[in-house]
């Protein structure tokens, strides 16, 4: 146990947040006010605004909408935090900001504009990781509709006077907990300890922004082999595989099981314990010759030549994808239809197994049950 003179209460090094930084350490700092209840109001006075922007949107309204809308953008509402009550309004920004801060420092808020000049809000809670690219959202309390999130991985929010990326968990945040919920102690706590070393550990390096074709390609034209090889890939080339083994427990593994499905990293997860120094130096390179294999299939993919149109003109696969790079969830079960694109499709999905296999037996290939389950799973599928 270690003791803080300046809040005069004892704390365990579990209680650490983000590790030694800074000559320091950062402490997970309790809230004094329930952050739940101190945000409700906020968040009430937004839900209330929403309903009434987008009935007027989608609907029309009458002469009388439009006073109560201005109302509810400029009427105070009363935060209370842990300093001191404010007086906010939803057109003042600035007050805003430094309310949500005063409940808690890792708080959020995300406002843009609509091109009818209305606002929209996505209020959430962040996780700052100090040794990593990307700090994380851990947490979502609200999401004005029309925010769009586009990836949803990656998301822009304000810190220190500068709008930076967050790499985004909270979609998994009730999946997380009930994976916690049977262990003794506080169950946020213990959420975010996971989603922080889920984040930390594995997805700071699986995902990353330049995916986001190859991303979208996965998830409307059916490619779910191809992204689990791109995952594994950029693991084993950007991870700290040695932190990562340290870090290895059974939440960890039952999370790419259940959670977030991810069989090829479920199964490097299992054989990299058992890895010794030489052979976990050995994985990056195998990884850049795996990885220049799978670039080319993926370039061969895109030079696919498949009917576009309404005249069913011919053109190459990455036009279409390129030219319609925002709306692919529209597209999609336009295209993956053709008969080219599903050749294709089989193609890459078969050059994505060959690679996930490569990854994960060739550091292993003595251990034949290993090898023989890897084969079978994916070759099956």
């Amino acid at each position: 146990m270690a003791y803080d003179k300046g809040r005069k209460t004892a704390w365990s090094v579990d209680d650490i947040d983000y590790n030694y930084t800074a000559g320091y350490y950062s402490q997970w700092q309790p809230c004094d006010v329930d952050i739940h209840a101190s945000i409700a109001p906020l968040i009430e006075r937004i839900k209330e605004y929403d309903t009434l922007r987008v009935r007027l949107e989608q609907k029309g309204g009458r002469l009388f909408d439009i006073p109560r809308l201005t109302s509810l953008l400029t009427a105070p509402v009363s935060v209370e935090t842990r300093f001191e009550t404010y007086k906010v309004s939803l057109v003042n920004q600035n007050t805003m900001k430094q309310a949500v801060r005063d409940i808690h420092w890792d708080i959020r808020i995300g406002i843009r504009q609509l091109p009818t000049q209305m606002p929209v809000y996505y209020i959430c809670r962040t996780r700052r990781d100090y040794w990593a690219e990307y700090s994380l959202i851990v947490e979502d309390y609200y999401r004005s509709p029309a925010y769009e999130l586009g990836d949803g991985r990656f998301v822009k929010l304000m810190q220190a006077g500068h709008e930076n990326y967050f790499l985004r968990v909270a979609d998994f945040r009730s999946a997380a907990s009930a994976i916690v919920r049977e262990d003794s102690g506080d169950d946020r706590k213990k959420t975010d300890r996971l989603l922080y070393d889920i984040g930390r550990h594995v997805l700071q390096a699986a995902w990353h922004d330049d995916q986001r074709l190859g991303r979208l390609a996965a998830d409307y034209l059916n490619l779910p082999r191809f992204f689990w090889s791109v995952e594994l890939l950029y693991l084993q080339l950007g991870g700290e595989l040695c932190e990562l083994r340290s870090s290895l427990n059974k939440r960890l593994l039952a999370f790419f099981e259940s959670v977030y499905p991810q069989p090829a990293i479920r199964y490097f997860l299992e054989i990299l314990a058992t890895l010794d120094g030489d052979r976990l130096n050995d994985l990056p390179v195998r990884a850049v010759q795996l990885y220049r294999r799978l670039s080319r299939a993926f370039s061969r993919y895109l030079s696919t030549e498949i009917h576009w149109g309404r005249h069913g003109a011919i053109l190459p696969l990455w036009k279409v994808l390129y030219s319609n790079f925002n709306r692919l969830k529209l597209i999609g079960g336009r295209i993956k239809n053709d008969l080219r694109l599903v050749a294709a499709s089989a193609e890459l999905e078969a050059a994505a197994v060959e690679v996930i296999v490569q990854a994960l037996c060739g550091p292993v290939a003595e251990n034949k049950k290993f090898v023989a389950k890897v084969n079978q799973f994916f070759r099956s599928r």
